[in-house]
């Protein structure tokens, strides 16, 4: 592994335990470990994507592409994930402009490919509710930038990735209250 790939992961799992300590204060009741400590998740959050969009434009390409999808799907709806969103978009824009417009049509195809998987992940988990656990395991959340990263030739967007969701599933399994809300949840599925 590269310098660059090693600092690149760092970036993705600090950018995955802040967006899920955000997800978790909101929307899980998780308390604040300080004041202000949801809305500094976003700044971090945000600043964790521009330090991905620098060390990567293809991870970087992956991640704005999930954003927009994020944005679409309303899943930005809390002041410290949409302040997350909008660093990373406007710096995606500002930092990595030229780049995103030579590579324009990737960045539609993976959005797209989010967009069309996040309505059949939603269809299956409201029509077939027993199918909810698989659904719960975001194999798309990996396959999408995988496939990317093939087509590309570059492991970054799987170290970005991967980096990224197990700083997500580490937060997920360290707080007990977001675990306990969890199990509610996939028992209404049931």
């Amino acid at each position: 592994m590269y310098l660059n790939q090693i600092i690149l992961a760092i970036c993705s799992f600090l950018l995955g335990i802040t967006a899920k300590y955000a997800d978790l204060v909101n929307e899980h009741g998780l308390k604040e470990h300080f004041k202000g400590a949801g809305i500094l998740s976003g700044y971090i959050w945000g600043l964790a994507g521009i330090g991905i969009l620098f060390l990567s434009p293809l991870s970087g390409l992956t991640y704005v592409a999930h954003v927009l999808y994020w944005f679409w799907r309303v899943k930005l709806e809390y002041p410290n994930h949409a302040l997350a969103g909008v660093i990373m978009l406007l710096s995606a824009f500002f930092f990595r402009g030229q780049f995103l417009q030579e590579y324009r049509w990737d960045l539609v195809a993976i959005f797209l490919a989010y967009l069309i998987s996040g309505y059949i992940h939603t269809y299956f988990k409201e029509k077939y509710p027993a199918s909810a656990p698989f659904w719960r395991l975001r194999f798309r959340i990996y396959i999408i930038p995988s496939i990317y990263a093939i087509y590309v030739k570059s492991w970054d967007p799987i170290i970005a990735t991967g980096f990224g969701m197990a700083g997500c599933e580490w937060v997920t399994l360290s707080f007990r209250n977001y675990r306990e809300d969890h199990r509610k949840s996939s028992k209404n599925y049931k």
